[in-house]
């Protein structure tokens, strides 16, 4: 609490950001790079961690701010929201799946695959957003198979090539390197995912609003394609 307390005056030290490994390459990563320049004696904490920490973490401050694509809506009536980025899907399949050589995937050619199903206490609203845009550009309800509760991101996926099945998710997780499974673009260019920086409400201290400035001046940027 008293750590809370001198982020509300704007006095902290330290940043504790909470975000997905695969969010840094074109996110946090170049942010950081101007933060340090600028606070080079601030502290910056990094916390790997799934949506459903995240929003833990922010709701005990134990985190400043987080990147997350999950959740996010929630949050907004108890913290400040900005979307960074809206960014594409891919499809993550076995790479000896039939579809594995395609260069584009149509949602509507995973009509008979086996879906991940992620638990909520993991990404709040993923599986509802893969049915949402499995029936508005494919026509179908996706089946999904459990593979319980992964330890990571990169597990979960291990773990969904070994039962044949596949996932849909956004982008930038392309930046992971998952043994046995490859990433393909989706076709259609209207299936996107949000991301969403969120931060603790009350005065924003020095360094976290130079961050945030930063992250907020790449959302405006072209976004990279696939």
């Amino acid at each position: 609490m008293a750590e809370v307390r001198r982020l509300v005056r704007g006095e902290s030290d330290r940043l504790r950001i909470g975000h997905f490994a695969s969010t840094m390459q074109d996110y946090l990563g170049p942010a950081l790079k101007v933060l340090r320049g600028t606070h080079p004696k601030l502290k910056i904490k990094m916390l790997d961690q799934t949506p459903a920490e995240m929003i833990a973490a922010l709701r005990r401050g134990e985190i400043d701010l987080a990147l997350t694509a999950y959740g996010a809506e929630a949050l907004s009536h108890d913290f400040y929201t900005h979307k960074l980025a809206t960014v594409p899907s891919v499809v993550v399949l076995p790479f000896d799946h039939q579809l594995a050589s395609q260069k584009q995937i149509s949602i509507s050619q995973l009509r008979n695959e086996s879906f991940v199903a992620v638990p909520d206490d993991v990404a709040p609203g993923k599986n509802q957003k893969v049915v949402h845009l499995c029936r508005e550009f494919g026509k179908f309800r996706p089946r999904f198979v459990s593979i319980g509760k992964p330890v990571s991101v990169i597990k979960a996926h291990m773990t969904m090539v070994n039962e044949r099945a596949i996932a849909l998710s956004p982008a930038y997780i392309s930046y992971l390197a998952v043994p046995n499974a490859v990433m393909i673009p989706v076709a259609e260019k209207g299936a996107t995912w949000d991301l969403f920086v969120v931060w603790q409400r009350g005065k924003t201290a020095g360094p976290l609003r130079t961050l945030l400035d930063v992250l907020q001046t790449k959302s405006k940027a072209p976004q990279r394609s696939l």
